[in-house]
């Protein structure tokens, strides 16, 4: 039975999608936010499908929620160059 709820923001990256793994090994129940659609097959790892631009999530969302992890993030080829990346 899941001990613990966490919310991960950022959860498809590679940083993220780590976390999320781990925290389903150890039976943390998992909201996910990310940008697109996807689904779970593990009754403890829910995503929820968000715009970043404009986040507005019911409050009941987070009431819950006991750890909160953010791992955005981009990669050198979005920033365009390893400087802009920094």
């Amino acid at each position: 039975m899941p001990r613990d709820k966490a919310m991960v923001v950022g959860s498809t990256g590679l940083v993220g999608k780590s976390l999320v793994t781990h925290l389903i090994e150890d039976r943390v129940r998992v909201k996910a936010l990310l940008r697109n659609d996807k689904v779970s097959s593990d009754p403890i790892l829910d995503y929820i499908r968000v715009n970043f631009d404009n986040l507005q999530l019911p409050a009941e969302t987070f009431s819950d929620i006991q750890d909160l992890y953010i791992c955005l993030g981009t990669t050198i080829k979005e920033a365009g160059s390893k400087e802009a990346f920094q």
